[in-house]
């Protein structure tokens, strides 16, 4: 079974599959179940007249599946050329969910453009009856970013992919389990798994509901709020798209502050949901405590947001009322703001107002990396959670 992959669900059904695959993804990773393996990862693959290298290896601990085939989903992305393509290889462990969950996935092998700038997946999946119900919910997620016409599916089946690779002239290599660990992807607590879920389903709602933009921009703040002009905001002039999120806070600005000045990765967390964070790698872990050894910002200082991405950078803070982070793309075209203020609500309490910005060249890598698409629905699920998480350690 091969050939263009024009066929496709309704939206209505491929969305539905999606969300439950972000779902499942959660439970499984909470599981300890997917995990990151390198045992293909630099390998250099043939197909037909093309070869592209392995970048990334991921799968779910099962049985050995009862009826294996190999399917391979190869696409060409609009826009993409040069070094857009190493910031497309990072963005794209974002889409793990939406995978991942699908009934009957069982590996992954991500395999870099080739010559032709052709994105591959090698996959291998229990059943090409469940193979295919994947390639055609794919579609809708494939067919904004991609050439038309250049999205493609060949499925194998009654061969597990390291046998159709042989076939091929690939002798496997050693098998090495790098695994998601489940320090790295969620703790076993029933809650977690509950939150992480929960935020799934919200990402992969939000993902589908551009309609609800708007209202996902200025989620709890006042009209007046949404258009005040705040401390930092002349750091990215020419906004491209931008949020005002607020939240009042029955707790004075002093004793929020502690727990704001210590975000990041590698420090406080992101009092969030860590499921999903650690799942892409950020690897955080949410403090519940006041901790000393972060309390101490100064402007130049760096805030990671993942271990592998560029930090965010101080550009201004003043303890108690706000603290402002900028970041850039390597070559300075494309920016980014974002801003915590804490006002005296008047009544003892604290009205918290965060505050994002962003400025980008409109090129598909900058807007994969600093547009509203992807960026806006997912940083409103974890942001609405962080505050409400906010709220509730000050009180």
């Amino acid at each position: 079974m091969s050939g263009s992959t024009s066929e496709h669900l309704a939206f209505g059904v491929a969305a539905k599959r999606i969300v439950r695959s972000v779902a499942m993804t959660a439970v499984l990773a909470s599981r300890r179940r997917v995990r990151r393996r390198t045992s293909w990862v630099g390998e250099q693959l043939s197909f037909d007249d093309a070869r592209g290298r392995v970048y990334r290896e991921t799968v779910v601990v099962q049985p050995p599946t009862a009826d294996p085939c190999v399917l391979v989903v190869e696409f060409r992305l609009r826009g993409i050329h040069g070094r857009a393509h190493t910031l497309f290889r990072w963005e794209s462990l974002l889409n793990t969910p939406l995978f991942v969950g699908f009934p009957g996935f069982v590996s992954k092998l991500w395999v870099s453009h080739d010559e032709r700038e052709v994105y591959r997946g090698v996959y291998e999946w229990d059943g090409p009856e469940r193979a295919e119900a994947y390639v055609h919910a794919l579609w809708w997620l494939l067919a904004p970013v991609s050439i038309r016409g250049s999205i493609r599916h060949h499925v194998v089946p009654g061969l597990r992919r390291d046998q159709w690779l042989a076939q091929r002239g690939h002798r496997p290599p050693a098998e090495t389990d790098v695994a998601v660990r489940a320090g790295a992807v969620a703790t076993d607590r029933a809650h977690t798994v509950v939150e992480s879920v929960g935020g799934a389903v919200l990402i992969a709602a939000h993902l589908l509901a551009r309609p609800l933009r708007h209202w996902r921009a200025t989620w709890g703040a006042t009209d007046e709020e949404a258009a005040a002009t705040f401390p930092g905001d002349d750091l990215v002039p020419d906004a491209t798209w931008s949020y005002t999120h607020a939240i009042t806070v029955a707790a004075p600005p002093e004793r929020l502050w502690p727990w704001i000045v210590q975000l990041g990765q590698g420090r406080g967390g992101f009092y969030s949901y860590p499921g999903l964070e650690n799942l892409v790698g950020c690897h955080v872990q949410n403090a519940t405590d006041v901790l000393d050894r972060f309390q101490h910002l100064a402007v130049g200082d760096p805030v990671l947001l993942h271990p592998k991405a560029p930090p965010l950078t101080v550009a201004a803070i003043e303890p108690g009322r706000h603290l402002v982070l900028i970041g850039s793309s390597p070559d300075g075209a494309d920016a980014s703001l974002w801003a915590f203020h804490l006002l005296d609500d008047g009544d003892g309490g604290t009205r918290l107002i965060e505050r994002g910005r962003y400025a980008h060249s409109g090129g598909r890598a900058s807007s994969l990396a600093f547009g509203p698409t992807l960026l806006e629905p997912i940083s409103f699920v974890m942001s609405r959670k962080m505050l409400r998480t906010l709220r509730a350690l000050a009180e």
